[in-house]
């Protein structure tokens, strides 16, 4: 039977060398709902994230998907049990359209002999149509067609979200959306996702954009070097005495942050 929880990590640590990057760690994400991870530079938000989609193994502790335990299914799988990702760093291949980048978020139903045929030709129509509606419910209808270096900053960010929503999803884990947007552009991304994503794929953030955060968001964590001090609402985190001395500090000398992002 479900849970009401789609993400349940417990107990999670990782360690890269003596460095102690995520430390035991426990959050809890309902279903359906709207969650950011925020803290200072260093906190471990990212590492989080590379732990949540197999790009490091725990090195103790549990993450439950869907109720399942997933800390030991490969990154290469990871897509079929429900995650999916858009990344701080864009990870467009610039030469190629708008439509076939998003169809490359389809490539966990590719065949190997689809690899070595055109783009296009992988999939079937009704697999192209998908891509379509990605496309069109990110607000790039009539975009399809051109190249991903012929767009702005901000649009090429939603063919990124596209891409990913196209895996169809349950949970949707987005790295700093809103980084290098300018007012606009922002305007056009919460748009976007609030449109397009429906109650039915739970989004994970990390974000540094509290205002951002406030507009989309109902349930903020808060990491700082790898632990978690704060859970709640953005009011009530940002009430939170151990909050205000993570970001801006409290007097004593803080350790280096070490390799944690």
């Amino acid at each position: 039977m479900a849970t009401d929880s789609i993400l349940t990590i417990s107990d999670l640590s990782l360690m890269f060398g003596g460095l102690t990057v995520i430390d035991s760690l426990n959050i809890n994400v309902k279903r359906g709902s709207r969650a950011a991870i925020i803290g200072p530079n260093g906190a471990g938000k990212t590492t989080l994230f590379n732990l949540l989609t197999g790009v490091y193994s725990p090195t103790s502790g549990s993450i439950v998907l869907n109720d399942q335990e997933i800390g030991d299914v490969p990154l290469s799988k990871r897509v079929h049990a429900g995650i999916g990702r858009t990344f701080q760093n864009l990870r467009l291949m610039k030469h190629l359209t708008v439509l076939e980048n998003v169809m490359l978020g389809q490539h966990h139903r590719a065949t190997t002999a689809a690899m070595f045929v055109p783009l296009v030709s992988w999939f079937n129509k009704t697999a192209i149509d998908e891509a379509l509606k990605a496309i069109h419910s990110v607000g790039l209808q009539g975009e399809a067609n051109r190249l991903a270096e012929g767009l702005s900053y901000g649009m090429q960010k939603r063919v990124e979200l596209a891409r990913a929503l196209v895996t169809k999803p349950k949970l949707l884990l987005l790295d700093e959306p809103a980084a290098g947007l300018n007012t606009a552009e922002r305007t056009e991304l919460l748009k976007a996702l609030k449109s397009a994503i429906g109650r039915e794929v739970t989004i994970l953030l990390i974000e540094h954009d509290l205002n951002f955060i406030g507009e989309l968001c109902d349930h903020i964590v808060v990491l700082h070097f790898g632990r978690k001090i704060a859970d709640g609402t953005l009011e009530e985190v940002r009430g939170s005495r151990s909050v205000v001395e993570a970001y801006l500090g409290n007097g004593r000398r803080t350790r280096e942050a070490g390799c944690a992002a």
